[in-house]
């Protein structure tokens, strides 16, 4: 009888195979069909997985680690960078503003009107300023003469303009150091607070704009109206949403001959939460009131915007999530079990599972995030946007060991239930 070789025994790669030994052929051919036993074949046990991966499953745990050394850590460094970039001082300068000045000692004012349109940023087109507006009815009890004055008006781009008695006056601007002006002249260091119990810091720029001109009065009542355009400081905490500040100087009209009254109006956007300090009354989307007197060397306050009103999908994401993750690792957990595949096979599938569950807590806090930029263009504070961002990372952490070890825990309690199962 021919000797049967190595080769004519090959079984598939998937396969194991084993051989026993076979004693040498004889003169009897009965005989050695007897002695010779057929090769035993045992099957390996092959992991099966996610049946929808198809070629891939065979691949997947080398995958798993992949994504886990790999991607995993250029996700959290996207995500750190943004929040390294806000790591900045919370208040941004702002404008200083200040009351008419020069040669007001022999004038008297009757009455002032002062009016703050905080409307603009309220407008989606990303403007950063305010509207001032300063009308003063100006008396002149001697000769005609020419008087020489000043307005510390804002720096941002916008026009400015002087008139006296509806005509334009000319004018120049100039810078002049705050060190180089009374000290009483000094713009505020806090602003009102909206929701903590302490004052917010308020930051000026060091050179104040000013607009200087002159004017020809007659003996008799005057109107000298100035407008300008000035940039309010801003102040980031932890709220979703910045607070603008600003203080007008009013110090300089206690060089005035006299003073009669003075009227204050702060208009703001729709919804806006205001506070000032002397106090206004608020009355719908206006802050106002009349003094017969100077209130204070200063107004200060502070203004935010609402935060918009949006459904946050992370919530959506950390109820739906793990109860997908739940129902999926169950259903691989009886399929092992089936199969007769250990469960410590499953691990790598468990951290895919965590890691994917992360992503998706991240992602849509993230996605929460821009839909907030999206709705209130502007408003964000980075304060927020810091804090938001390194609460991705450790609750992403957190997620993703969570979600791996709530996946585990659903395949054995799955693998369980089938072992226990009649039949």
């Amino acid at each position: 009888m021919r000797r049967p070789s190595l080769s004519t025994r090959v079984r598939p790669k998937d396969c194991a195979i084993s051989i026993r030994k076979v004693q040498a052929p004889t003169d009897n051919p009965q005989e050695d069909a007897c002695v010779e036993q057929k090769p035993r074949v045992k099957r390996a046990r092959r992991y099966t997985g996610i049946p929808f991966l198809g070629a891939f499953r065979e691949r997947l745990p080398c995958l798993t680690r992949v994504v886990l050394s790999r991607v995993a850590p250029i996700l959290l460094l996207s995500l750190a960078v943004p929040a390294l970039a806000n790591m900045a001082s919370p208040a941004i300068t702002g404008d200083t503003m200040r009351e008419l000045g020069g040669g007001v000692r022999d004038l008297f004012i009757e009455k002032e009107r002062l009016t703050f349109d905080l409307r603009p940023l309220g407008a989606r087109d990303g403007r950063r300023d305010i509207q001032v507006e300063a009308v003063y009815r100006v008396r002149n009890d001697k000769e005609a003469r020419k008087v020489e004055l000043f307005f510390v008006a804002g720096s941002a781009p916008g026009a400015a303009s002087v008139t006296l008695d509806g005509d334009s006056v000319p004018f120049e601007r100039v810078s002049i150091p705050d060190s180089d002006l009374p000290v009483a002249w000094r713009p505020p260091t806090a602003t009102p607070p909206l929701l903590m119990s302490m004052p917010i810091p308020y930051r000026t720029r060091s050179l104040g704009d000013h607009l200087r001109f002159s004017v020809d009065l007659s003996t008799g009542t005057h109107e000298l109206r100035v407008a300008y355009a000035a940039e309010p400081g801003r102040y980031a905490t932890n709220s979703p949403t910045v607070m603008w500040q600003f203080g007008y100087v009013l110090s300089p009209a206690k060089e005035w001959a006299g003073f009669g009254n003075i009227d204050i109006r702060v208009l703001l956007p729709p919804g806006w939460k205001a506070v000032a300090e002397p106090e206004l009354k608020k009355k719908g989307d206006v802050l106002s009131d009349t003094w017969k007197y100077l209130p204070a060397d200063v107004i200060a306050l502070t203004a935010q915007a609402p935060p918009p009103d949006l459904l946050e999908s992370q919530w959506l994401a950390l109820l739906l999530g793990p109860v997908i993750l739940i129902l999926v690792s169950s259903r691989l957990g009886m399929r092992q079990r089936k199969t007769g595949t250990r469960l410590v096979r499953f691990v790598p599938w468990a951290l895919l599972a965590g890691f994917l569950l992360a992503l998706l807590v991240i992602g849509s806090i993230q996605f929460d995030h821009s839909r907030l930029e999206r709705a209130a263009p502007g408003q964000i504070s980075w304060a927020y946007t810091y804090s938001n961002t390194l609460l991705s990372i450790f609750f992403g952490i957190f997620v993703f060991v969570f979600g791996a070890a709530l996946a585990q825990t659903s395949a054995w309690f799955s693998s369980r239930r089938a072992e226990r199962a009649p039949g």
